[in-house]
């Protein structure tokens, strides 16, 4: 949305010429003296000015204003993928069948409405490639009564509830052997080598669209729980995880677990092996904030 009022306009405070409800002083605006309501009018448009969200990449890199956050965001995100070994460029050969791909550009607010940053994704358009008879892309979640179920549990037995929410889980997550997935190169990147040849993208791990990338991502994150952990999978879902002193429920990339024990150290990274192997073993990026509401307040049943 527009603000209602320019955003270069001259706003000067002066001593008050009159009181307006008592307290407030005059504000002129280019001059012209403004009343309270106008006041009120101009502040809120300005805290709800929006950086409008550009249509494509093309329009975002031409934008004569935030051209060049533009492009910043664009090799940050590149980079990002690249640092985490998404894909290798290869020279295109007529053999292989790549999908497309999409640039998304978006303006980021923080949660008080104000500016954060210019984001852009890079996104593979999933939903043109080609289905295979028996493929199983199925990615199991957590159930809302199971969460209920581990919330109870742990104000039964007066254990931490805890949630980790890992960035960028996807990029995390690796293609199976027989897996080839080709890509063309995205809009606003190089689209051909120094000697004149297409490019495109092999991909190594899983990527935003991909119809497999929820399903590759459920492979990793069991075989974390699985196999580094020592804990075992719930016969009747395959989103619990459990041990004797530990449960862990798992939707998409956000996990939310409670354990018994380890109170004392837990702002501290890598204070918990849980945490400190998820952070530091397998680059993910966590972030960890303490549920613990007061359950032990609400009657058992």
């Amino acid at each position: 949305e527009q603000p209602l009022i320019p955003l270069d306009t001259t706003i000067a405070l002066v001593e008050p010429q009159c009181s307006i409800e008592g307290e407030y002083p005059n504000v002129l605006c280019d001059g012209t003296q403004l009343s309270h309501n106008s006041i009120k009018v101009f502040l809120t448009s300005l805290a709800s000015y929006r950086i409008p969200d550009p249509k494509n990449i093309t329009e975002a890199l031409l934008d004569p204003q935030h051209g060049e956050e533009w492009k910043d965001a664009l090799i940050a995100e590149q980079t990002n993928l690249l640092q985490r070994n998404v894909y290798e460029e290869v020279v295109w050969q007529p053999w292989m069948k790549p999908i497309g791909t999409k640039t998304i550009p978006k303006v980021k607010y923080q949660a008080n409405g104000l500016f954060d940053k210019f984001k852009v994704r890079i996104v593979a358009l999933g939903y043109r490639q080609p289905r295979a008879p028996d493929e199983d892309n199925y990615a199991p979640t957590l159930l809302i009564s199971l969460a209920r179920l581990m919330i109870a549990l742990a104000a039964k037995k007066g254990w931490k509830l805890y949630q980790l929410d890992i960035k960028a889980a996807f990029l995390q997550a690796n293609l199976r052997k027989e897996e080839e997935i080709y890509l063309w190169v995205p809009e606003g990147l190089r689209q051909r080598d120094v000697h004149g040849h297409r490019l495109c993208w092999k991909l190594k791990k899983a990527l935003y669209g991909l119809r497999a990338s929820p399903q590759r991502w459920y492979d990793t994150i069991k075989y974390w729980l699985v196999t580094e952990y020592g804990l075992l999978p719930c016969d009747s879902n395959d989103t619990l995880f459990w041990s004797e002193d530990l449960i862990v429920g798992v939707y998409v990339d956000d996990i939310l677990y409670t354990e018994h024990g380890h109170q004392a150290s837990r702002t501290s990274k890598g204070s918990n092996k849980y945490y400190y192997y998820l952070w530091n073993d397998t680059d993910a990026w966590l972030h960890e904030r303490s549920v613990d509401p007061t359950f032990k307040q609400i009657p058992a049943k």
